[in-house]
């Protein structure tokens, strides 16, 4: 069975996985790295809106964290991570 990106975000939901750098974490961006974050970041900057950066309605933000349910996704799927739900 093939893992979606709307799974994952069941996922997070349901682990309680509420913040951004939480979903970052799961697509396996280390938040602790400004470089690496900034980089996945970047790639959606046309998208910035006038709301305040990283705000949960901001359209970056919006595409951003889409994005790293998609890599967690790819990744659960290609066997590199497992989710497993106690």
């Amino acid at each position: 069975m093939k893992i979606t990106e709307k799974q994952i975000k069941q996922h997070l939901m349901t682990t309680r996985a509420s913040t951004i750098g939480d979903t970052e974490r799961l697509a396996g961006i280390n938040t602790f790295d400004r470089t690496e974050r900034v980089a996945v970041w970047d790639k959606f900057r046309h998208l910035r809106s006038d709301r305040l950066q990283g705000e949960q309605s901001d359209p970056c933000c919006i595409a951003v964290m889409r994005e790293c349910r998609r890599i967690s996704a790819r990744m659960v799927n290609s066997g590199t991570m497992c989710l497993v739900r106690f």
